[in-house]
């Protein structure tokens, strides 16, 4: 029975390496739910609309409407021996739906979208859970590209990228490269490869290299880097599900952040990806995590033999990892002959996070302890730094070294210069304020004191008699003003050969308000 297991755990681990199917997903299906506002397909109680700008429709089954509004420029297929009638009589199947049932597929689906594929192991067979990095979802270079038959579909192949497959086979004709090429130029063909709109646009092309892997240390998907890898995760990085750790980090060839740890080595002398999934695997199966901890190992583009242990927040598939690493130690004391891997290094990510629901959850993002202890010392170090600091300045500066009362009686030393009750003249809003001084300096012999301090009221100066302001002289001549030339006595200007009033003057000349 171990036997039976450990076989059929290596024919999984080994399909990455030698090239799988991966299957289109979308189709522009009649009878596919996912095409209709509805969320089913149309049925004998309905009133159908097809839209202007739909794609080709295909009606593979026996199908009865009340009624079906078809787009001006459209087209529907029928396959085989199906049928589409009309009825006004009630359906007692058809589940009611309120309004008309509206097809909604209007734009091309994405070649680069993961979403829109699955990977499988027959062209036929069930999509497989075997976990992919986000760039080898979409077709490598040595994956066999399936579009399957009896489907219409409605594919954007984008601008600007060089695709490789090792195959491509639509509806069940295997095409080639130039016989590919040919198709989606014809009216068929870009009827379900629309071409890309705009002036210098160019189409990607695709490139069917009937390439197969016949290396043991892996080949590369091809997808993990270059434009191409930039347009896989301009759809998908949306779509991302939040990391379950603080401390997370994104393998190459993933477009969204993970937690667990990342084996990352080149390959040596003798080694076998295969045999090197398949001792990681038993790791996993002797803690009985293999529900939960997830293991994809790839070639990537740059020729490393990467390993990424994910699946949790860390807390399951780190020890796992941990363990590995151990036994890597070990083998390398022993000349590595097990792994037969060169300068292997080890990522993890850190802070997991604990679910939100259970028992003993913890609200997702929360500090740890050890996060909390950090702050606290580091707050601790910089505030005995900035005292020390502070110390040192003033014994430099010859001033008192009792810091702590310094710091603590800064307010007591800002003191009211006037008893209660008295104000500073000509500031009857504000009492005045004086800062206490430490350092005599020079005597002020109007404050009193010759090289004292001043701790108390400012000695008031003396107030000057009433000041007699001055006036001008109003007699006849009066005081010439060489601006305005003479002033009579009535107060009014008056200048060379010509009289006016002084209001008159102020308009000529302007206010003195204005001035």
């Amino acid at each position: 029975m171990e036997t039976v297991l450990v076989a059929f755990l290596l024919l999984q681990l080994t399909v990455p390496a030698l090239g799988v199917y991966k299957r289109w997903l979308r189709s522009t299906n009649f009878n596919s739910p996912n095409n209709w506002n509805a969320g089913r397909a149309p049925c004998g109680n309905d009133v159908v609309l097809i839209p202007d700008g739909s794609p080709v429709v295909y009606v593979q089954t026996n199908t009865t409407l009340k009624e079906l509004t078809l787009p001006d420029n459209g087209e529907i297929i029928f396959g085989k021996n199906s049928i589409l009638a009309f009825t006004n009589a009630a359906d007692p199947n058809c589940p009611p739906f309120d309004g008309d049932v509206e097809y909604l597929v209007s734009a091309p689906n994405k070649w680069v979208n993961p979403d829109n594929w699955c990977p499988t192991d027959t062209e036929n067979g069930p999509c497989s859970s075997m976990p992919l990095l986000d760039s080898e979802r979409v077709p490598c270079a040595t994956d066999n590209a399936v579009f399957p038959r009896d489907e219409a579909f409605y594919v954007d192949l984008d601008t600007g990228l060089d695709i490789n497959v090792k195959s491509l086979k639509l509806s069940g004709r295997s095409y080639t490269t130039t016989t590919f090429t040919n198709y989606i130029q014809s009216p068929d063909g870009q009827r379900i490869f629309p071409p890309p709109k705009g002036t210098g646009v160019t189409r990607s092309s695709v490139t069917v290299s009937r390439q197969k892997c016949n290396d043991p240390t892996g080949c590369t998907c091809g997808n993990d880097q270059g434009e191409i890898f930039k347009k896989i995760c301009s759809v998908f990085t949306p779509k991302c599900p939040r990391a379950q750790c603080q401390i997370p980090f994104r393998p190459m060839g993933s477009c969204c952040d993970v937690c667990g740890a990342l084996f990352n080595g080149t390959a040596g002398t003798g080694f076998s990806i295969s045999n090197f999934k398949t001792i990681l695997q038993q790791f996993i199966s002797a803690r009985n995590d293999n529900a939960t901890v997830k293991l994809i190992v790839s070639k990537t583009g740059m020729g490393f033999i990467q390993a990424v242990l994910t699946g949790d927040n860390g807390d399951i598939s780190i020890p796992v990892a941990d363990a590995v690493k151990s036994d890597m130690d070990a083998d390398a004391r022993t000349g590595g002959h097990k792994y037969r891997l060169d300068g292997i290094q080890l990522m993890e990510s850190s802070g997991a996070i604990q679910p939100t629901s259970g028992p003993n959850a913890h609200t997702g993002g929360q500090l740890g302890g050890g996060s909390i202890a950090g702050i606290i010392i580091a707050l601790i170090v910089v505030l005995v730094l900035a005292l020390f600091g502070l110390l040192f300045i003033r014994k430099r500066t010859g001033k008192s070294s009792n810091m702590l009362d310094d710091v603590m009686d800064i307010p007591s030393r800002v003191r009211r210069s006037l008893p209660r009750g008295r104000r500073v003249p000509g500031d009857v809003s504000r009492p005045r304020y004086e800062i206490e001084m430490t350092d005599p300096g020079f005597g002020n012999p109007l404050y009193g004191d010759i090289g004292g301090v001043v701790v108390g009221d400012v000695r008031p100066m003396e107030m000057m008699p009433a000041e007699i302001q001055p006036t001008f002289d109003t007699t006849d001549d009066g005081f010439n003003n060489p601006l305005y030339a003479s002033v009579t006595q009535d107060g009014t200007f008056v200048g060379k050969g010509n009289k006016s009033s002084g209001k008159q003057s102020k308009e000529e000349h302007g206010s003195d308000s204005n001035i």
